[in-house]
């Protein structure tokens, strides 16, 4: 039987991601949610909507945007733990 609640805890697990200090690339986000890429943008977009300050940038003249939390915002969540 899948599970439920599985995409509840892969939005959760990115947003452990984009918290953590440097943010996450779409390559991390696929890797470790083992979600598509179209996903990975898909949930970005949700959680923005969702009203989760998210800024890209591009680092050391890299091809590859890391999106993270506005810092301000990271230290003001309680840490999330999930279940194996």
């Amino acid at each position: 039987m899948p599970n439920p609640y599985a995409n509840l805890s892969k939005l959760i697990q990115a947003v452990s991601l984009l918290a953590a200090p440097g943010g996450a690339t779409i390559r991390t986000l696929m890797s470790r949610l083992g979600i598509s890429r179209r996903s990975a943008f898909r949930m970005l977009e949700a959680l923005t909507d969702l009203g989760l300050p998210l800024v890209d940038e591009r680092r050391d003249l890299s091809t590859e945007k890391v999106y993270r939390l506005l810092d301000d915002y990271a230290h003001q969540l309680p840490n999330l733990a999930l279940p194996s």
